[in-house]
């Protein structure tokens, strides 16, 4: 999995990232990680506030294939706390244990994870996990992690390749107005509209106008009246 999206990358994606942030730190004193529709290996939004030692030990010993952590949020049901998880054979073993093992080695002694379908696209799998070095999460931090879950996957929005000049046309597109329209609107040329929605018909991969509003509205970055 690949962990090098930035802070400011997700700001993009959430509204009201900074609140939201700083509630799940106070329950993941040692960091948390978030995943938005998982496509395994990937998905469409992977951050993480881990130890940057320990993700890079992650990723180099490919753990996301025996992470029981991960496991669980592909196949779990609600909130547990780490040292509750139990999926059976598949992830309890000396093989997958390991990662909890190595986990406590950078200060991750206990830890919660809250998983829940994504409710745009094709409604993957999503998962939040925090950790902790000094004590096991209560059942109301439990909640309370299932709730930013939910928070998170209500107001994500998918982004990917797209600007807020791009989003800006599409919305006026969406909204009924002609590309010279939407030249006035926004003080530009027809020919830098014109710029603005091939570029954004492209990273939604749309084959017209019509086919990327559609796209636009299932991604959230557009709302269309009435």
């Amino acid at each position: 999995m690949n962990f090098t999206m930035t802070e400011r990358a997700v700001e993009k994606r959430f509204p009201n990232f900074d609140l939201w942030d700083r509630r799940v730190r106070k329950l993941g004193s040692h960091g948390y990680t978030i995943t938005i529709n998982i496509q395994v290996p990937d998905a469409d939004l992977i951050y993480s506030t881990y130890n940057p030692t320990w993700l890079e030990y992650y990723k180099l010993n490919v753990f996301v294939l025996r992470d029981p952590v991960f496991h669980w949020g592909l196949l779990g049901e609600g909130a547990t706390r780490w040292s509750e998880i139990n999926l059976g054979e598949l992830v309890n073993s000396p093989y997958t244990n390991r990662v909890f093992e190595m986990a406590r080695e950078f200060g991750m002694n206990y830890g919660g994870v809250a998983t829940a379908r994504s409710t745009y696209g094709y409604k993957g799998r999503c998962y939040l996990s925090v950790a902790r070095h000094d004590r096991e999460l209560t059942d109301v931090e439990l909640q309370e992690l299932s709730d930013l879950l939910a928070e998170a996957i209500a107001g994500y929005r998918d982004t990917r390749g797209m600007g807020s000049t791009e989003i800006e046309v599409v919305q006026l597109l969406a909204d009924g107005y002609t590309q010279e329209e939407i030249a006035q609107i926004l003080g530009l040329s027809r020919a830098g509209v014109r710029k603005r929605i091939e570029r954004a018909r492209i990273a939604m991969n749309a084959t017209n106008s019509l086919h990327m509003i559609a796209i636009a509205v299932e991604r959230r970055l557009v709302r269309v009246s009435g």
